[in-house]
């Protein structure tokens, strides 16, 4: 029996962790798609910004990381 409800406790954590995985998926092509339809971006947009950016971190000056959403890394 303490098999069973262990094997039963990590299916509902990858089910879980699935779900999540899929909404924040959708999450993303919807806001690609909204991207796409946009005309050219010709200046900063704050709302653009926010919802592509995670974080930042400034490491030094010449070792800045930014942390996209979808979990992409650059090094700027």
């Amino acid at each position: 029996m303490v098999r069973f409800d262990k094997a039963k406790a990590r299916h509902t954590e990858v089910t879980d962790l699935i779900a999540e995985r899929m909404a924040r998926k959708h999450q993303i092509e919807a806001y690609l798609k909204n991207l796409r339809s946009r005309e050219p971006l010709t200046e900063f947009r704050e709302t653009d910004w926010l919802a592509m950016v995670d974080y930042i971190i400034v490491h030094n000056k010449k070792d800045i990381r930014v942390t996209f959403k979808d979990g992409a890394e650059i090094k700027a």
